[in-house]
């Protein structure tokens, strides 16, 4: 293979692994948005959030919330805030 292909391709791989990682952090930064929309808004509006946000609460949202709670172990309140709102947002998926 020419020496102008092997750079074509390494660039090229270089660019898919830059769109996977802005991809990643695209989601992570709306998850970051919508832990901020449940924490500022009080316990009556949790459902309507819910609600709204529904197509946003994949499994992937639990996981990031999963590994932020894990990722407080300083922070014990941090840690059960993260805990109560997964398990409130899954109970509300599972049983609205």
């Amino acid at each position: 293979m020419c020496t102008y292909w092997r750079g074509v391709e390494r660039w090229t791989q270089h660019y898919t692994h830059l769109q996977i990682i802005q991809q990643v952090h695209q989601e992570t930064k709306q998850y970051r948005e919508l832990i901020t929309q449940f924490r500022e808004a009080p316990g009556e509006d949790w459902e309507g959030l819910v609600a709204n946000n529904r197509p946003a609460l994949t499994g992937e949202f639990f996981s990031y919330l999963e590994n932020t709670a894990k990722a407080a172990v300083d922070n014990q309140q941090e840690q059960q805030g993260m805990w109560c709102l997964g398990m409130w947002c899954s109970l509300k998926i599972i049983a609205p």
